[in-house]
């Protein structure tokens, strides 16, 4: 009943209300239903999507969408986010019926209201298919039945020809700097492809720089300049050889050669590229002129080993070495000085021999001979001569050591005047009574002629009967050394 009125109302109030409230969204940029624009070749499927904008609320839409032959519908899809009800078309030719109904609230919030799955006919013209949509006043409404009016924005499906491949009309060029520029087209596979934009690059932008095909040389070099297409991102090279023209040159003086580099006769070269134009022939360097040599490495030979060192060249201007030659140094062999002469006791003696310059060693027993260099008499000591001797390498070598041979004395005489008298009988009476006398103990004790030990009244009395002619037992008055 409240649609028959509203019908009724609209009747009379159709004409000023509208363009009243369609100024007003449009001023407002109002409720809209717009319908996106995509971008398919021929054959390709593609999905349109319709958007609610600036949505109010509403509880009830119905659509008719409107395509041409150019676009084969095969499904529609609502969005399950506007609760409620959806009905899909009865037929998918154009136009199409989109209808949805939530009987329960308004569904509020910009969204997508549903989606054409379009496939884009072999057939389709190049270009823009429109997709567009209508829609009767009493099909928009809220839950309370208001009719809501939405403005339309048709969009669609622009058919497009695919780039399937790419090509530079040079692949190799051989160009020179004072050309300044150098222009590169790009071939597009198909050549009506509909997107012909692309991207340029330099590998070596030093060299040259590219924008829009057209290439800036730089300097002499190589680079290789890279087209690539938008649609398909397929690329294509060519590589340019920059070659330097030559445009500003100098003279340069010639160069000398010396023993250290070679030198070069006066050029011409280019200031831009460096490249010797016209002469600069090279001039071998000249000969080193030799030093005296020197040792170095020096290994030095041992008694049984060889040693070693290099002789070693130099060239006296610039010091760089001219030769090196490795030589051998023969061992020395062992050098002995006169031995050490070690002896045990008085009857054994070794001579050591050592090497001067190393640690061998070599031992000799040595020949001992012995022979009284002086003999004892009854004032002065005698001498006993030890003698060792041992040849070595042909060379005699003697050590000698001496014993001292005491003086000789008279048996009983302590006095030491020669000979046993009664007065030296007396002197051994005072020691045998323990009477201090002013002689050394050894000398006292040449009066013990009983050689016992001791100087007892015994030999007192002994040597007593000796001064007196009195025969006795003992060697009294004989000589005898310590």
């Amino acid at each position: 009943m409240k649609k028959i009125i509203c019908f009724l109302l609209a009747v009379l109030l159709l004409i000023p209300i509208m363009n009243q409230m369609t100024a007003s969204a449009a001023a407002n940029d109002g409720p809209t239903f717009a319908v996106s624009m995509e971008q398919a070749s021929r054959g390709e499927k593609v999905s349109v999507a319709i958007r609610i904008e600036n949505n109010p609320g509403v509880a009830s839409i119905k659509l008719k969408a409107k395509f041409d032959s150019g676009l084969v519908l095969n499904s529609v899809t609502y969005n399950k986010a506007l609760g409620g009800r959806s009905q899909q078309p009865e037929t998918f030719t154009s136009p199409v019926t989109l209808n949805w109904f939530n009987g329960e609230a308004n569904t509020t919030g910009d969204m997508i209201y549903a989606t054409l799955n379009f496939t884009v006919s072999k057939k389709a013209s190049v270009g823009k298919h429109t997709v567009s949509i209508t829609y009767d006043q009493d099909d928009v409404y809220n839950i309370d039945e208001d009719n809501i009016p939405f403005k339309t924005v048709s969009g669609g499906v622009k058919v497009t020809i695919p780039v399937t491949g790419i090509a530079l009309d040079q692949t190799h060029a051989v160009v020179k700097t004072g050309d300044k520029t150098y222009t590169l087209n790009p071939v597009f596979t198909p050549t009506n492809a509909t997107d012909q934009n692309v991207t340029w690059s330099s590998s070596d932008e030093t060299v040259a720089t590219v924008d829009g095909g057209v290439v800036t040389l730089l300097k002499k070099g190589e680079t290789v300049i890279t087209v690539k297409s938008n649609d398909g991102g397929f690329d294509a090279s060519c590589v340019l050889d920059v070659q330097c023209s030559h445009l500003t040159c100098e003279e340069v003086p010639a160069e000398p050669a010396t023993c250290t580099k070679t030198g070069r006769e006066a050029y011409t070269v280019c200031k831009d590229c460096g490249e010797i134009i016209s002469g600069g022939a090279l001039i071998d360097k000249l000969a080193h002129t030799p030093a005296a040599s020197v040792r170095e490495n020096v290994v030095p030979a041992s008694c049984t080993k060889a040693g070693s060192y290099d002789r070693v060249v130099y060239c006296k201007v610039c010091g760089e070495e001219i030769s090196r030659t490795h030589k051998t140094i023969p061992a020395t062999g062992h050098t002995y000085g006169d031995p050490e002469w070690i002896w045990n006791g008085y009857e054994e003696a070794t001579a050591v021999f050592t090497c001067a310059k190393g640690d061998d060693h070599i031992s000799i027993s040595a020949d001992i001979t012995i022979s009284i260099t002086k003999r004892p008499s009854l004032t002065e000591d005698g001498e006993l001569t030890y003698r060792a001797a041992v040849t070595f390498e042909g060379k005699a070598y003697t050590s000698i050591k001496t014993v001292v041979l005491p003086r000789m004395y008279i048996i009983g005489d302590v006095d030491d005047d020669g000979e046993a008298t009664a007065l030296d009988a007396t002197v051994i009476q005072r020691c045998a009574t323990l009477i201090y006398v002013p002689y050394p103990e050894q000398q006292l004790m040449r009066g013990d002629v009983d050689d016992d030990g001791e100087l007892t009244a015994l030999d007192a009395t002994f040597i007593q009967r000796y001064a007196t002619h009195f025969p006795v037992p003992y060697p009294i008055g004989e000589t005898a050394t310590l």
